[in-house]
């Protein structure tokens, strides 16, 4: 084996290592949504919309490690019981920018499980109101299809700064059985470092 082709394979090799070595240590971005959180962090201006509806919801965020997407989980508090949520149709606005994200998935919520479902009071503006909170968050792994959404691709170049704030807002168009909802949610969010930084954050602290 002459020099050259010696030299070649180890530059081959050496270009391999970096680029494995740039992909494991690079620090990504990711995009976090403020503002939402479980049936108890309903703000008070969200239930007041039950006085014109019998239903409200909100959304979670799940980050991954390695993924730029996310999945979504979803909470959802009605004067009515309901066996299925439809979530037919997300759509963000960002600024003067529109995208339409059309799903159609069908999550099960009769889970008979405590943490997901219960039967609840709610108050908001000195006024009390029941009705049944059910919390749908389908395993990652799982052979049920999920609500993703790739916030990095939606705003990497708007807003690709680490520390970037800004506001959008995304109306959830969803059923609860047959019954037709649209729910308005708005959200800040935030630029900040993912891989590998939350990595290092879960296994030493900080």
């Amino acid at each position: 084996m002459n020099l050259k082709k010696l030299l070649t394979k180890r530059n081959v090799v050496f270009l391999i290592l970096f680029l494995v070595l740039f992909i494991l240590f690079h620090t990504r971005k990711c995009y976090v949504l403020d503002g939402y959180g479980d049936m108890h962090d309903f703000p008070n201006a969200q239930l007041s919309e039950l006085e014109n509806t019998d239903s409200v919801l909100n959304i979670g965020q799940v980050g991954i490690l390695f993924f730029k997407k996310n999945r979504l989980s979803f909470f959802v508090f009605s004067k009515q019981d309901f066996k299925t949520l439809t979530i037919k149709k997300i759509t963000i606005h960002d600024d003067k920018k529109v995208k339409e994200l059309e799903y159609g998935i069908v999550y099960d919520t009769d889970t008979k499980n405590p943490n997901q479902e219960k039967f609840i009071s709610c108050e908001y503006g000195g006024k009390t109101v029941e009705g049944y909170y059910k919390f749908v968050h389908s395993d990652f792994l799982g052979k049920d299809k999920h609500c993703w959404i790739n916030f990095y691709k939606l705003f990497r170049w708007r807003h690709g700064f680490l520390g970037d704030r800004f506001p959008i807002t995304m109306t959830v168009d969803y059923n609860l059985d047959d019954r037709e909802y649209t729910q308005e949610l708005k959200f800040v969010v935030t630029c900040e470092k993912d891989y590998p930084s939350n990595l290092f954050s879960l296994f030493f602290g900080g």
